[in-house]
């Protein structure tokens, strides 16, 4: 598959709260999930793994995660482990965990989605998780 990066460059400023001063470029995002696709082969279905889903404030501003969509998709169910809202230190990348509830063996797919928050507002972004259990022994 071919891919095409075209960057726009908007520059918004909000006042947020009492003197908070913020600046946000639209392009590149501020707020960056590193592996918003996610594959996995996993043995001894049915069981329960851990999945990490890294997030990235490139942003000199302290942002957030704001929520994240516990729910159950094809052969699977996932739920947050993390408190929220989770702050995001500026310029950091923040390992955000979850559980994932494989149910049985074979194909198994999930779409959560994950509420970033930075200065432009809160925007959804879709996680999708996908691969292949095998029963166990």
């Amino acid at each position: 598959m071919r891919q095409v990066h075209l960057t726009i460059f908007i520059l918004v400023s909000a006042t947020i709260g009492a003197g908070y001063y913020c600046e946000a470029k639209s392009a590149p995002e501020s707020i960056v999930v590193e592996n918003a696709e996610i594959r996995l082969v996993v043995p001894n279905a049915p069981t329960k793994i851990s999945v990490s889903i890294f997030v990235h404030n490139k942003s000199s501003e302290t942002l957030s995660i704001q929520g994240f969509s516990s729910v159950c998709g094809k052969g699977c169910c996932i739920w947050q482990l993390e408190p929220l809202p989770l702050e995001l230190p500026p310029r950091q990348r923040t390992e955000f965990r979850c559980e994932l509830q494989i149910t049985l063996p074979g194909e198994f797919h999930i779409a959560p989605e994950m509420y970033l928050r930075d200065c432009g507002g809160t925007r959804a972004v879709a996680i999708d998780i996908s691969g292949t259990a095998t029963g166990g022994s």
